[in-house]
């Protein structure tokens, strides 16, 4: 099957959009445009290599639980609010924990790209490594932790990656940048939400 035309570039433009929307006049972040941006984030998954497809379906079933919530929740402040008040927002499964899970992809993405760009090197494993051990690592368990370990003995190098996601080295090193950017005020608009309430702080803590 032929990858998809630009998929790194595609993602890197919906964040930028989320960008413009915490950053406009009336900062707001919707659903479901969080939504989409984790449907373009699986394919850029998918190429690290087969051992990370549990990482793709693992992220694809927050995203599609968090599609559904969108059908009655418009933005994150608007659900957060609504499982505060009735007592489940911490709850297995929440929408809410699930929300905090998609952030941290959209912030795993963002570290690695900017190990990748600081390296300058061919290899991922290094990149990914400090980028999983920065963000994930922390609420994982052993087991987990060790599938990651074999998953990255088997990671593409940056020019078998470039290849499927239709970009060269300088056409990727600007979608990079634009995600990098991008991502910082979405992550840190989210992050304000949470913290601004103790419902919201904890679960910035939890797995």
């Amino acid at each position: 099957m032929a990858a998809p035309d630009n998929p790194l570039r595609k993602l890197a433009d919906a964040i930028e959009g989320l960008s413009s929307s915490v950053n406009s006049e009336n900062p707001h972040l919707k659903i479901s445009d969080l939504v989409h941006v984790g449907r373009l984030s699986s394919p850029s998954i998918f190429f690290l290599g087969i051992a990370f497809k549990f990482a793709d379906l693992e992220l694809q079933s927050k995203v599609n639980d968090l599609e559904e919530a969108s059908k009655t929740y418009d933005t994150v402040q608007a659900l957060l609010e609504a499982e505060t008040e009735n007592g489940s927002a911490k709850n297995t499964g929440s929408h809410c924990r699930n929300l905090v899970r998609l952030k941290r992809a959209i912030d795993l993405v963002r570290v690695m790209l900017e190990q990748v760009l600081a390296s300058g090197g061919n290899s991922l494993v290094e990149p990914f490594t400090a980028a999983y051990e920065q963000v994930f690592a922390p609420y994982h368990g052993w087991t987990v932790k060790k599938a990651v370990i074999v998953a990255l003995k088997v990671l593409p190098s940056k020019d078998l990656l470039l290849p499927l996601l239709n970009e060269d080295d300088d056409s990727v090193k600007e979608s990079m940048q634009k995600y990098i950017t991008a991502s910082k005020s979405v992550l840190q608009y989210v992050d304000n939400i949470f913290l601004s309430t103790e419902t919201g702080a904890e679960l910035l803590k939890l797995i």
